[in-house]
């Protein structure tokens, strides 16, 4: 069986366990088509666009095309379609576009800063005045040259003493060495042939 991780893990980190009707439906689809099981999936909080992949995703795709995203290359017409329509360019002040993931990433990307404007809850704050993605705050890795992402946040502590995010618990991947991470969550279960 062939299991697409690196694509599980930009779907979890995209959507995973967020509250609201499309991601519940995408993750509802998912288990219609059979690919996984009852059970917990991580949860993490969604970026800009990411709901309407996950409501793009569930009007458009087939168990098949379900199939290929979760276990296959991860490629098909319709995702591709789907992040054509739910990731528009951005237009910097001078006119020049960038890729919307270039959008509130911490760092200036256009020439006169404006990517990183009015970017709000997007970006974590560190002590130092520093700016880093927020999906990063208690991810148990410092992203904060602080430290300060860190602070004030609960860890999933695996038998070996190693901490984890609460992100990595659920994820379809065993992250602990003996895998209690995944103990009660959803599996993935890829078809025949893909």
């Amino acid at each position: 069986m062939r299991v697409n991780y690196v694509l599980i893990a930009a779907l979890l980190l995209s959507f995973g366990c967020s509250s609201g009707d499309a991601f519940d439906a995408f993750w509802n689809k998912a288990r219609g088509c059979g690919l996984i099981t009852s059970g917990r999936i991580a949860h993490f909080n969604p970026e800009p666009g990411e709901e309407c992949w996950a409501r793009c995703i569930n009007g458009r795709a087939t168990c098949a095309d379900m199939a290929n995203l979760f276990c296959g290359t991860g490629s098909s017409m319709v995702e591709d379609a789907c992040w054509t329509e739910c990731e528009p360019m951005f237009t910097c002040g001078d006119g020049t576009s960038l890729e919307s993931g270039y959008i509130c990433d911490g760092s200036a990307d256009c020439a006169d800063g404006s990517d990183e404007l009015n970017c709000g809850a997007l970006l974590f704050t560190c002590a130092n005045g520093d700016h880093v993605e927020s999906w990063g705050r208690c991810d148990a890795y410092e992203d904060c040259a602080d430290g300060s992402d860190e602070v004030g946040c609960s860890y999933f502590m695996c038998s070996d003493g190693s901490a984890l995010g609460q992100d990595y618990v659920c994820d379809f991947e065993a992250d602990c060495p003996d895998g209690e991470d995944e103990i009660g969550c959803a599996t993935l279960t890829c078809p025949a042939g893909i």
